[in-house]
Formats: C-alpha cells, structure tokens, sequence
C-alpha cells in the first residue's frame, strides 16, 4: 500500500529520503525510551507518544 504519490521522480525520491529519515529517527528515540531515557526528542509529527506518553517532540524542519 503506497503512502503517498508525487507527480515527479525526483519529488518522489526526496518523500521516499523524508519517510526513512523519519523512520530511522522514530526507531532510533523509541530504542532509548525502552531503555529509559524519557528526555529523548521524537522525531516532529510523531502522534501516539506525544499523545498518550507527553514525549518530547524536536521542532518541524525549516523549508
């Protein structure tokens, strides 16, 4: 199941380095946070520990 489309190749590209970047940082504060580190930051549009954990969130990216 596709997670998003792009009119472009190179839009696509860029969303497909987005989502993994995304991912990787997900994974890599959630490792620390189940060996207990709870000042770590998730990664900006993390949902469910924001909303039911009150985990840190780094801010958005700058355009």
């Amino acid at each position: 199941m596709p997670r998003f489309a792009a009119r472009t190749r190179a839009t696509y590209l860029q969303m497909v380095r987005t989502i993994r970047a995304f991912q990787r940082g997900y994974r890599k504060a959630l490792d620390a946070w189940r060996a207990g580190v709870r000042d770590v930051a998730f990664p900006h549009g993390t949902y469910w520990m924001v909303v039911h954990h009150h985990a840190p969130v780094k801010p958005p990216l700058a355009a």
